[in-house]
């Protein structure tokens, strides 16, 4: 097959996230036979690109008529079967593919893949304003949208206005990938659809290493993450281990990370007095993954969190939040990790600091948290992609 992975921005192969799962992929269909592409909607970083990397001529203006002919002249001339759409939850790249689908002689498939929440961003709407309305000194916001009838309302406000969206981008694509069981719920609500066999779930993908032994060990919590205020919570971290610190002086907090509350975070440590939290900015996480004996996620609502996962494959016991559907299809609690209800410091700090005092337990819980990892190794992940991709032609 040929098959093109149809990305917002450049795929590299250092990249993280969603660029480097893209490129594992597209690495394993190659060795598979196949010819893979990765068109971009514009250049992002002033890099060596790959040899099989395109982008779109106009990068302002996504739907223009110089996009429409250079897609139909690039699908044609390497007779592409399947289109990836990355980013799927944006309704514009799947009208960019419809209508170089109609001009092209081609009628190559589109697939959507849904990397972003769908709706648990507004099911924890006041959480995700919280630092905002208090840092304004207007809790009494906070408090009012934390009330269930009035989240209730918002969310179907929400729902009313995005509904045709993502209809319409059901109805244009030929298959809809979602990361889990709880997104594919929460497609279903926002659609208001009854018939939905377009979709399907594949999860992210990571690299397993084979290590079948228990690593040595440091007494690490690790955290990993974008510093800010209203999704990743790093406050929240800081809040946690300051209601640890005094009991536990021969554990280190490790905060690996940076972005624009960078500072403020540093500052907040500072004024709580924290002691053995060392701020490690942007770096490659997987040394200190290797480290940490614990992987601490705090975020008001994630789409997957490879954080959690990669923490996982190497030996740490993951800590979330019970606020996003990932966290409990990755973490039963209390057997490979803990499940946090949302948004408890206290208990959160009680359930880390219980762990922290347990070794045997951690040794037993970080086995059995790596084995589930091998689950999603990226040569599992790829057999789904290409049953389903087999599927379509049926």
């Amino acid at each position: 097959m040929n098959i093109v992975f149809f990305h917002g921005n450049e795929i590299l192969p250092e990249s993280g996230g969603m660029p480097r799962i893209t490129y594992t992929l597209g690495e394993l269909f190659q060795k598979s036979g196949h010819n893979v592409w990765y068109l971009g909607a514009k250049h992002k970083n002033q890099a060596k690109y790959l040899d099989n990397q395109v982008f779109l001529p106009d990068e302002k203006t996504l739907i223009t008529k110089n996009n429409v002919e250079f897609l139909c002249i690039f699908l044609n001339q390497n007779k592409i079967d399947i289109v990836v759409n990355q980013v799927g939850n944006i309704r514009d790249y799947t009208l960019l593919l419809v209508k170089s689908r109609e001009k092209s002689s081609l009628s190559f498939k589109i697939v959507s893949c849904f990397h972003n929440c769908i709706l648990n961003q507004i099911y924890n709407f006041a959480y995700y304003k919280e630092y905002l309305l208090k840092k304004r000194k207007i809790d009494i916001i906070f408090k009012i949208l934390s009330y269930k009838a009035i989240n209730k309302l918002l969310v179907k406000c929400y729902i009313l206005r995005n509904r045709n969206t993502i209809r319409y981008i059901y109805k244009n694509n030929d298959a809809i990938v979602l990361l889990d069981e709880g997104h594919l719920q929460e497609f279903k609500i926002m659609s208001g659809l009854k018939n939905v066999d377009k979709l399907s779930c594949i999860p992210n993908c990571i690299e397993v290493e084979q290590n079948e032994e228990l690593p040595k060990k440091e007494n690490l919590v690790i955290w990993a993450g974008n510093f800010d205020y209203y999704i990743k919570r790093p406050d929240y971290m800081l809040k946690i281990w300051s209601l640890l610190q005094n009991e536990h002086k021969n554990w280190r907090l490790f905060m690996l990370g940076d972005g624009p509350s960078f500072e403020d975070i540093k500052e907040e440590a500072d004024q709580l007095k924290l002691e053995r939290v060392e701020f490690k900015g942007r770096i490659n996480p997987y040394p200190y993954y290797k480290m940490g004996k614990i992987i601490c996620v705090t975020s008001i609502f994630e789409s997957f969190s490879l954080v959690t996962l990669e923490g996982m494959a190497n030996y740490s016991v993951p800590f979330a939040f019970n606020s996003f559907s990932m966290a409990s299809t990755l973490i039963e609690d209390g057997v490979n990790g803990y499940l946090v209800d949302p948004f408890s410091i206290q208990t959160y700090a009680n359930k880390l600091g219980y762990l922290m005092e347990n070794e045997d337990l951690r040794n037993k819980m970080s086995a059995i948290a790596c084995e589930k990892s091998k689950k999603y190794d990226s040569k599992n992940i790829y057999l789904m992609w290409n049953t389903l991709f087999k599927n379509l032609f049926v």
